[in-house]
């Protein structure tokens, strides 16, 4: 065994040790939570202790960030999704979760249908709230239900509880795909480094890892869907288009959205069948059956539906005008650069019959990628200090990442068809989510699970990019290089123990 993969097992070990600190603290503040905050701030400065000293420790007189550090960070990345299962209650910050139990509509209610009757349900989707979406991730939920009523599981009362597996995996697996795909795009550790402490943790990337609706897997499609892309790209054979294919289709079979990578990776296609134009006719037997697998597994679900009840291909349910989400009163102009009074409390604000709501897409997409729908930060002074740090830190964070963005877009030393594929699936849903945001004149359609495709897409951007100025920069300076990346790597690090600080502070709460 090599040095490099022996300091990856004992870093995922020592990562480990403190997971079970991190849970055993959690129990401590819990039970004393109720006569003092006390424990729970002394129990957060001692992690945060750990965390910054486990940050020196590993960055350290570095010239280069090891390669055992984004494992350490994806792993990290992992245990933090695993304690938040753990520790949080079933419905907490659920999107449209609705019950187990006959005649519900929400998420769970499409579940029952399919645990019960086994067939779709034989209803309009579009008076059914949620029965609108394709049936793929809500017929694998109801498959491990049916596993866990085998073996005696109690459905009743723990389904939603054996559900959330499915979420932590995914968003597990999406991590790992994440990383390959940097690695595909030949992204240098130092970028990678960055780019995994931006996706993994991320608080409300933590949060959707115990969400039972289809935005986790449809996330995990949508990364692997670019994956396959590029390797269909390097080596474009029968198997490595099937693979894409295969990737697109279920991922549209879960959430129709997930076509919107597609254009992308259209382009790369026939930049590559236009570079080896000699082979057309493989290109194209190529491509006919790369469309044989994606309409099918992708349409088929919205042209049944639209033949039996004319329900529209991107249906979504709408909200009723008198709805407190109502922000219509405010004009395109307000809606992208009237920043007043939006972070004078640090979560949304949702009733449109009070002084302010929320209306500003990007303030409203940073308080979504710290809160969610929540508002916990009124619970407790540890929990309000830390969140409003983090909220602040990620604003900062994702203007970063419009700044690496940039940085991506105008190395010409990265591989075209890499920056062409990242630039043209950022724009389509960026363009989509800013056309929803603004005909949809709702609050909830900004949040921020309708973006995070080119948020990550956005994030191996900024490690590429800012990975090519240190390199340039090091072609000069050697030194000013290395402070660069060293001073990136432990920004970065920084934030992860925010998260890290964050997710604790709700476990106790929990």
């Amino acid at each position: 065994m090599n040095k490099e993969k022996t300091a990856v097992l004992v870093q995922m070990g020592l990562a480990t040790i403190f997971a079970v600190l991190y849970a055993a603290a959690v129990r401590f503040c819990n039970a004393g939570f109720a006569q003092t905050q006390t424990p729970t701030l002394v129990c957060t400065l001692l992690l945060a202790t750990i965390l910054l000293a486990a940050g020196g420790c590993l960055l350290r007189r570095r010239e280069e960030i090891p390669e055992s550090a984004v494992s350490l960070v994806i792993w990290m990345g992992v245990l933090i999704r695993i304690l938040h299962v753990a520790y949080t209650p079933v419905g907490f910050l659920q999107n449209d979760l609705g019950m187990f139990a006959p005649d519900n509509y929400g998420n769970m209610g499409y579940v029952y249908y399919l645990y019960t009757y086994g067939t779709l349900p034989d209803v309009n989707p579009m008076s059914h709230y949620q029965f609108y979406h394709p049936p793929l991730h809500f017929a694998v939920c109801a498959l491990l239900l049916r596993v866990a009523a085998f073996f005696g599981g109690d459905i009743g009362r723990m389904g939603v509880r054996y559900l959330q597996i499915l979420p932590l995996v995914y968003s597990a697996l999406t991590l790992l795909y994440f990383d390959k795909t940097a690695k595909k795009m030949k992204v240098p550790v130092t970028g990678r480094f960055l780019a995994v402490c931006a996706v993994a943790f991320l608080p409300y990337q933590i949060l959707l890892s115990g969400a039972v609706h289809n935005d986790p897997p449809v996330l995990l499609f949508m990364v692997m869907s670019v994956y396959y892309a590029l390797v269909w790209y390097e080596e474009p054979t029968a198997l490595h288009i099937f693979q894409l294919a295969l990737a697109i289709g279920l991922g549209m079979m879960t959430k129709i959205s997930a076509a919107l990578v597609a254009p992308g990776i259209g382009v790369l296609m026939l930049m590559r069948a236009f570079q080896s134009r000699a082979e057309w006719k493989r290109y194209l037997g190529q491509f006919c059956f790369f469309a044989t697998v994606v309409f099918p597994l992708g349409l088929w679900y919205a042209v049944l539906r639209f033949v039996q009840f004319r329900m529209p291909l991107t249906y979504a349910p709408g909200l009723p005008e008198d709805s407190i989400q109502n922000i219509s009163r405010y004009s395109v102009w307000e809606r992208f650069f009237d920043f007043s009074g939006a972070f004078t409390v640090p979560y949304i604000q949702w009733d449109r019959q009070e002084a302010f709501a929320d209306h500003n897409i990007f303030t409203t997409l940073v308080k979504y990628a710290v809160f969610g729908e929540a508002d916990y930060s009124r619970v407790a002074d540890t929990v309000r200090v830390v969140s409003v740090l983090m909220l602040w830190a990620t604003m900062v964070l994702l203007l970063l990442m419009l700044a690496g963005i940039v940085l991506f877009l105008g190395d010409q030393t990265i591989a075209v068809h890499v920056r062409t594929l990242v630039l043209v699936c950022i724009a389509v849903v960026f363009a989509m989510y800013v056309k929803f945001c603004l005909e949809f004149t709702f609050i909830c359609a900004m949040n921020i699970r309708y973006i995070l495709a080119a948020i990550y897409l956005g994030m191996l951007a900024m490690g590429y990019g800012f990975s090519g100025v240190i390199r340039r920069l090091e072609a000069g300076n050697r030194k000013a290089g290395k402070v660069l990346r060293m001073s990136l790597a432990a920004l970065f690090w920084i934030y992860v123990t925010g998260s890290i600080l964050l997710e604790f502070n709700l476990d106790v709460l929990m």
